[in-house]
C-alpha cells in the first residue's frame, strides 16, 4: 500500500511541471478588421495600450507592469485603424507597447484564443518585427510581422503560461496596440 501511494505521488510531482506548460496554435493572421475589434475580438476580456482599457477575464494574468516604453500616437481620431475605446465606437485612441518585450500571459489549463492587435500607427509601413510565442525558453510559435500600417491581428490557441516575445527587425521599434481574449475558435 505504502509502495502504490509513493508510486503514485511521484508521478503527481513528476507531472507538476506540465499542469501549466504553455501551449501555442496559430490560428490566422486577419488584416481587415483594424481597429473595429469590438464585436470580432475581444468577447471574454480584452487589455489596450491605454489605462482605461483593460478587462480581462476570470484567471487569466497578463503582465505588462514591466513594460517602461508605451507611446500614444494620437488621443482622438476618427481613424479606423485606432483601437475604439470598449462601449464607445465614436471614441478612438491609438497607443502602443513598443520596443523589444517580453509579455508574460497565463490562461490557465481552458484553452482560450489570445489575438495581438498591432499598428504602425506613422502609416509608412516602415516597421517590421519578430513574434514569438514562447513556454519557457521553447519556441511554440515564431512570425515575421511586417506592413501593418493598417493594423493586423495575429490569432492564436492558447494554454497555460506563454510569453508573448517582440523583437524588433526594421526600422524605428516594434509595437503591440492591444491583446484581446476569447473562446477557442475551430478551424
Amino acid at each position: 500500500m505504502k509502495k502504490t501511494l509513493l508510486i503514485a505521488v511521484m508521478a503527481l510531482v513528476a507531472m507538476a511541471p506540465l499542469a501549466n506548460a504553455g501551449t501555442a496554435e496559430f490560428v490566422k493572421l486577419d488584416d481587415k478588421t483594424m481597429g473595429n475589434w469590438e464585436g470580432v475580438y475581444g468577447k471574454e476580456g480584452y487589455k489596450l495600450a491605454v489605462d482605461f482599457a483593460e478587462k480581462l477575464p476570470e484567471g487569466v494574468e497578463l503582465d505588462t507592469n514591466n513594460i517602461k516604453t508605451f507611446a500614444t500616437f494620437a488621443d482622438k481620431t476618427d481613424d479606423a485603424r485606432a483601437p475604439h475605446k470598449p462601449g464607445k465606437k465614436e471614441v478612438r485612441l491609438a497607443a502602443c507597447w513598443w520596443g523589444n518585450l517580453s509579455i508574460r500571459i497565463s490562461v490557465g489549463q481552458k484553452p482560450m484564443q489570445l489575438s495581438i492587435y498591432s499598428l504602425d500607427w506613422d502609416g509608412s509601413n516602415a516597421r517590421a518585427m519578430q513574434v514569438e510565442i514562447m513556454d519557457g525558453e521553447k519556441v511554440l510559435d515564431k512570425r515575421e510581422l511586417s506592413a501593418y500600417s493598417n493594423g493586423k491581428y495575429l490569432v492564436y490557441n492558447v494554454t497555460g503560461t506563454v510569453t508573448v516575445k517582440l523583437t524588433n527587425t526594421g526600422y524605428a521599434n516594434a509595437v503591440i496596440s492591444g491583446f484581446f481574449f476569447d473562446p477557442v475558435q475551430t478551424k
